[in-house]
């Protein structure tokens, strides 16, 4: 190198200098690049780790399973799913037991299905009798049952005296005099229809039926023409001589081709008042269970009578009461009340009183009042007997 010469002002120096400094600076500049361009491979490198994984089907990305290192893609494990167990209140993995709950090879699971216990003979799979605890094969006990009421099924216990009960049968003692039990009908004295019994001939309180219980059944003298025409009867309760509790009435006719009937009535009232009662209630008659009569006949005299008689009615005679008994003879197209005769007692042979208006004067019923024209001359005959 040529030796230079440095002039007053220091020209030279300064020329050298400034090389010197561009040098550094192209150094510096240069490293900055490289430590750039590695940081956006390092950055680019990270993309691809998160975002552009390729591996099998079905698999995740996860550091290995027993040890350390980098995340790839890694099929899962029991050893993964372990760390996270199924509890109570978090749901998670589960293992089943292999006994109570089965998996089989597809991973589909199943509640395993329990043997049915074995045992003696008779027995029922309960748990234990007064306790808790597990269930167990053992034999019915009474507390096992329910108690049965009149609304619901379960076990009954004879009461020995009513019911009595052997060898798992229970039966039900004969009557006595002095003891329930099961009674049976003899056919003759007492019968039976339809779950009902009935004294053979009764009418109430031992009475046979068909007896008499008024007096004055026979007339011996007659009366001709009602058509259209209402009678009636008044009996004292002081003259019903048999205690009854049932009863029949009965028109008697002495004359003439049949009889309309469109209805009758039996009406009560206090001794002596003529205000109907509602208790007893009034009773419509009835014949054959129908509120009306129609009959025909022929032949019949005095001492040859057709006596036409009502259904049985509830009747309780009470010597403080009267009784009414009501009947209509309608004027209707056969004409038979028209020749119809029938049978009356001479004025004072009988105890009952009569009494007879055209047309339908039946009364009402409860709190209407009975007729005030009852006549005593030709009592109109009829009769009551019991039921």
């Amino acid at each position: 190198m040529p030796t230079k010469t440095f002039l007053s002002g220091g020209r030279e120096l300064s020329q050298i200098s400034q090389a010197r400094d561009v040098h550094g600076l192209s150094t510096w500049v240069a490293s900055l690049f490289k430590r750039t361009i590695d940081a956006v491979n390092q950055t680019s490198q990270a993309a691809v780790s998160t975002n552009d994984v390729t591996g099998a089907a079905a698999q995740v990305v996860a550091t290995p399973a027993s040890s350390s290192g980098a995340a790839a893609p890694t099929t899962l494990t029991t050893a993964y799913l372990a760390n996270a167990p199924a509890t109570a209140s978090a749901i998670g993995a589960v293992k089943p037991d292999g006994t109570t709950i089965t998996v089989s090879s597809g991973g589909v699971i199943s509640a395993a299905s329990a043997e049915p216990p074995s045992g003696p003979g008779n027995e029922v799979y309960a748990t234990p009798n007064g306790s808790s605890g597990a269930a167990e094969l053992r034999a019915l006990v009474p507390a096992d049952l329910p108690v049965a009421t009149t609304g619901a099924f379960g076990a009954v216990k004879p009461d020995g005296s009513t019911i009595d009960v052997s060898a798992g049968v229970i039966s039900v003692p004969t009557a006595t005099d002095s003891a329930l039990g099961l009674v049976k009908p003899d056919g003759t004295t007492i019968t039976i229809s339809a779950g009902v019994i009935t004294a053979a001939g009764g009418g109430g309180g031992g009475v046979p039926a068909g007896l008499p219980i008024t007096p004055g059944v026979n007339g011996t003298g007659s009366n001709t023409g009602w058509a259209g025409w209402t009678t009636w009867m008044k009996i004292a309760g002081n003259d019903i001589v048999q205690p009854v509790t049932t009863a029949k009435a009965i028109v008697e006719v002495v004359g003439g081709k049949g009889i309309s009937i469109s209805e009758g009535w039996l009406f009560t009232t206090a001794r002596k008042s003529q205000l109907i009662l509602s208790s007893p209630a009034p009773v419509q008659l009835t014949w054959s269970e129908s509120t009306s009569y129609l009959s025909a006949f022929s032949g019949i005299t005095t001492s040859n009578p057709f006596r036409v008689t009502t259904d049985s009615f509830t009747f309780a005679p009470a010597e403080d009461l009267d009784y009414y008994f009501y009947f209509y003879l309608n004027s209707d197209s056969t004409g038979y009340n028209t020749d119809l005769t029938l049978s009356e007692s001479p004025a004072g042979s009988s105890p009952h009183l009569w009494s007879y208006v055209e047309g339908n004067s039946i009364p009402s019923g409860a709190g209407a009042d009975v007729s005030s024209t009852l006549g005593t001359t030709i009592p109109f005959m009829v009769s009551l007997v019991a039921g």
